[in-house]
């Protein structure tokens, strides 16, 4: 038996998560996302949520059990976000939460799951698979720590 799906952080690929909805088996899949991920279709997903960037647009994200992003698109609103939605989930209206987090917290969260030097979040659509944790509280991603291998050997 699987697991309830939990509530998502207070911010996912960076972005302040300010509606999410745990999608149960009574909300069907239109099939018509017209997203596509890797080249293919996405389909049904577990979980999906409305999170906004500092210049207020909105983004609806689609996410695994994990709340990790799958995919993600940007609207003009939160009510369009919610038009969206309600077209690919018929009846997704009914199951949407806005979290407890405020703002702070939010903050307090991505600092502590942020790369130190390019402040990406992981997991996110940059290419980010893991953060290195130091004991001094400072994390960085595989992609700085790539990079940074790459020059420290081309200066050989």
């Amino acid at each position: 038996m699987q697991k309830p799906m939990k509530e998502p952080p207070p911010a996912i690929d960076g972005m302040r998560v300010l509606y999410y909805a745990i999608l149960p088996k009574t909300i069907r899949y239109s099939g018509c996302a017209l997203m596509f991920v890797g080249g293919k279709e996405l389909k049904k997903v577990p979980g999906v949520a409305i999170c906004e960037r500092d210049d207020n647009e909105a983004w609806l994200y689609y996410c695994d059990v994990k709340w990790d992003a799958i995919g993600a698109s940007p609207y003009a609103s939160i009510e369009a976000s919610k038009r969206r939605a309600e077209r690919m989930y018929p009846g997704i209206s009914a199951v949407w939460v806005k979290p407890k987090a405020t703002i702070r917290q939010v903050k307090d969260y991505l600092k502590h799951h942020s790369c130190y030097l390019c402040n990406n979040v992981t997991p996110g659509f940059a290419g980010i698979k893991q953060l290195v944790k130091f004991e001094n509280g400072i994390a960085i991603c595989n992609n700085c720590i790539d990079t940074l291998y790459g020059l420290v050997h081309e200066q050989k």
